[in-house]
């Protein structure tokens, strides 16, 4: 899942945890195929926050 299909998602109305489970069931699909280990919410929603976060605040810093 690109950073794009994140906002997307998130500005569609999904809350950041509904994004960070998508995330996380879209990786464990993939991760299956590659034989990699899984990943769980916690760290899907590291992954997803910050992400939704500069895309919130990069207007903030042009100010």
């Amino acid at each position: 899942m690109t950073n794009e299909t994140i906002i997307k998602k998130w500005r569609s109305g999904l809350t950041a945890m509904q994004v960070a489970e998508e995330y996380m069931k879209s990786h464990n699909k993939e991760a299956k195929v590659k034989k990699e280990p899984k990943i769980n919410k916690k760290q899907a929603a590291a992954f997803v926050y910050p992400i939704i976060y500069e895309f919130e605040t990069k207007d903030w810093r042009k100010k």
